[in-house]
């Protein structure tokens, strides 16, 4: 499971903040390495490895804002 295993005192709002802060992150690297890499190959890697961090980050912000409502945090 990609959701990490957190204690139940950390509130969903704060864990959808955090993965959001991740995700902003994760795009402005994949910009970055895309601008600013010389060799194609390592910046295709690259750029695809930090597509897949934006998806997963994306995916569990969405989860954990979804869920925060649900419990009316």
């Amino acid at each position: 499971m990609l959701i990490p295993k957190w204690p139940d005192t950390v509130s969903y709002k704060f864990r959808a903040f955090l993965f959001g802060i991740g995700t902003i992150i994760s795009i402005i690297v994949a910009i970055v390495i895309s601008n600013f890499m010389s060799d194609s190959i390592v910046q295709t890697i690259m750029w695809i490895v930090f597509s897949l961090f934006t998806v997963i980050f994306l995916s569990v912000t969405v989860y954990s804002v979804i869920k925060a409502y649900f419990i009316n945090e």
